[in-house]
Order: structure tokens, then C-alpha cells, then sequence
């Protein structure tokens, strides 16, 4: 289950007389739902385990002319979805037992020197996740500032919190590759991945080419309705745009399609140079964090009984200021990404590329 998080208001939380953050919250508070109609218009969203309603009109701005709407979570602001379930305005659908919920629950839950409000079915199981809190007491505490005393800016050592076992490259192997080989770029081709959950869900992307002030630009688009905002950023390992010079691929950050005209390929950065060998890497300094990518070896790779040869394998760390996670990638030759280990847990992995006639 993929969980997106917002930072939003401290509203939930009091604070004493030493500046630290109490919390108010922490006992489960039950809501009702069976009060509450689905209109006519309403927005469906999916959250792994539940689909929520929304009587919320015109979401995109437009009279929408089909009764619902297939919008991916991200596209919704969190806070705004959290104030909808505590004050019952939500229909939440829990697919295991394919009923609506006549009633859910939600509490504040301290980790670290942040608090999330959860919320969950009455049984216990968490199905949606909302960040509120941050620097709370016990975590962070808040002093007042003394301008007339030198402030020592605090160093902060990563800590490494690894999904998986780390992997080193087979630095025996000197043979090098060409990354265009195993990236290709494949106009208007449906990459189908599954992505490892117990529903037998699939996310098709569409690679679509488009020019920037020149510039050929390619991306792979998720391949919702005609309404949905189209993401292109969670689809493929880089940063949302990609184009190649003189064999590099270098990427570009952009959330979505709609984005993309405003982008410069003059702050493109390079994701994987033309020609690598195992152990070689690259550093991607991102608006928010950087990636380093690392070629680690020749493999093949078994999906669901296929067996795929001539592939290659990277390694991706996440570089946060306070936190690392670990990342794997598979791309195979003439085809492209085949694999995507997430440092979420969850795991794409391809089932096939197909043309629309």
C-alpha cells in the first residue's frame, strides 16, 4: 500500500510553558459514516485496501461529464481528504469485505519528533495516513534564541534506513555498456507493470515524446481517463523528463504532464552517462534530496516464470538530510525498466510493452 503524507497545520497540539509540543490526541475517536448521501458527482480515489467518496463538484474546474472520476491519491491534498474523514463527509469502501464502512476511527500516533493522525477501519487496520505534527515532546525541543550567543548549526549524520539488503558492484567485470541500449526510447509504447499487490492491479505508462524549446523530451504517462491529471514523475526511476545528448540521459523534475512546457533543459541533470562500467556512479542533486546511482552488475531476471537475459542492474540511494533508503533497478536490453524495486516496499515489475493500433 502506498502512502502519501502532507505537512500541514500544528492545530492538534498545545504547548507549555518550556515550549515543547504536547500532545491532545493520542485515544482513538470514532466517527460515524451512515449519515452521509454520495451525490450524483463525486470523485473516487484509491488507498490500497478502501475507495473513498467525495461529494466534491467539479474537482478539475470543469463540468465533468461521466458520473465518477478514477483520481490517484496523490492528486488530492491530504489534509483536506483528513478533514473530510473526521467529520464524517466521506463514504470509505473496504474492498475485503466489499460493504461500506458504517463507521471508522482515527488518533494521534507520536514517532519520532513527528505525530500522524491515522485512521483506521474499527478493527484496527490502518488504511490512510496524514502527517500533523511536527516537534513533538520527547522529540524536539524548542528553545528561545539568544542572538548574542554563536549558534553552532547541528551536524547531522544520515541514518542509513534500508528496505533491503545493500548491494556492491562486481568490480571483476571491466565490459562496458551503452545505456541507450538498455533505456530505449519507444514512442507511444504501454509499458504494463505489476506492482505487487494482492488486488492483481497493473499500472500501464505511455511513452510520449514532445519538444522543449528544441529539445526532444520523452516520458511515461499513467494512463488514466481524460479528466485525471496525468503524473508522469512516480512512473520510471529519474525525475519525470528525460532526453539524450550525445548518448547521456539526462532528466528534468516534473510532477505532471500539464507541467511540462514550463520546464528548461538547461537545468537538466545528467541521470546515467552514455557508457558505464560495473561500479561506476552518478550523483543527481534533486530540488529536495539527492540520488546516487550505481551500475552494479550484468543479471537476468525471473518475473513470474519469464526469464529475461541481458539485463542490468542499479543500485539507487535516496539521500535525505537526516535519512537514507536503498533502491534497485533493472533495465533490460531494447526493452527498458523491467524492474523496480521502490524504497517503499512496493515492487513494479513488468509484464508487457504493447502498441495500440
Amino acid at each position: 500500500m502506498r502512502i502519501l503524507i502532507l505537512f500541514s497545520f500544528f492545530s492538534l497540539a498545545l504547548q507549555d510553558s518550556n515550549e515543547q509540543v504536547i500532545l491532545t490526541d493520542t485515544f482513538p475517536t470514532t466517527v460515524q459514516l451512515n449519515k452521509y448521501n454520495v451525490g450524483k458527482k463525486v470523485v473516487k480515489a484509491e488507498y490500497g485496501k478502501v475507495i473513498m467518496y467525495f461529494k466534491q463538484k467539479d474537482y478539475f474546474g470543469k463540468e465533468l461529464k461521466d458520473d465518477t472520476v478514477r483520481v490517484t491519491p496523490k492528486y488530492f491534498d491530504d489534509y483536506s481528504i483528513s478533514k473530510l474523514l473526521k467529520k464524517g463527509k466521506a463514504k470509505v469502501w473496504r474492498r475485503s469485505t466489499q460493504i461500506f464502512q458504517d463507521s471508522i476511527r482515527h488518533r494521534l500516533k507520536q514517532f519520532a519528533s513527528m505525530a500522524d493522525r491515522e485512521f483506521e477501519f474499527t478493527d484496527g487496520t490502518c488504511f490512510f495516513i496524514n502527517l500533523e505534527i511536527i516537534g513533538i515532546m520527547g522529540a524536539i525541543y524548542f528553545p528561545k534564541f539568544d542572538s548574542s550567543k554563536p549558534q553552532k548549526k547541528e551536524i547531522v549524520i544520515p541514518q542509513k534506513k534500508f528496505e533491503y539488503d545493500e548491494e556492491f558492484a562486481k568490480t571483476n567485470d571491466t565490459s562496458s555498456i551503452k545505456i541507450r541500449d538498455y533505456f530505449p526510447v519507444k514512442p507511444l509504447g504501454y509499458y504494463v507493470y505489476d506492482s505487487d499487490n494482492e488486488y492483481g492491479e497493473t499500472d500501464t505508462n505511455q511513452c510520449k515524446l514532445t519538444k522543449i524549446k528544441g529539445i526532444d523530451v520523452f516520458y511515461f504517462a499513467e494512463c488514466y481517463n481524460k479528466y485525471s491529471l496525468i503524473s508522469i514523475d512516480w512512473t520510471m526511476f529519474g525525475a519525470g523528463l528525460y532526453f539524450y545528448r550525445n548518448d547521456s540521459l539526462f532528466t528534468m523534475e516534473a510532477e505532471y504532464e500539464k507541467d511540462i512546457q514550463e520546464k528548461d533543459p538547461g537545468d537538466a541533470l545528467l541521470l546515467l552517462p552514455a557508457f558505464m562500467i560495473p561500479g561506476d556512479s552518478i550523483i543527481i542533486n534533486l530540488n529536495s534530496h539527492k540520488n546516487i546511482l550505481t551500475y552494479l552488475s550484468r543479471e537476468d531476471v525471473t518475473i513470474k516464470g519469464t526469464t529475461y537475459y541481458d539485463c542490468i542492474k542499479f543500485k539507487m540511494l535516496e539521500c535525505w538530510d537526516d535519512t537514507i533508503y536503498l533502491e534497485y533497478i533493472w533495465l533490460k536490453k531494447d526493452v527498458g525498466m523491467i524492474k523496480w524495486m521502490r524504497s517503499t516496499g512496493r515492487r513494479d515489475e513488468f509484464i508487457n510493452l504493447f502498441y495500440k493500433r
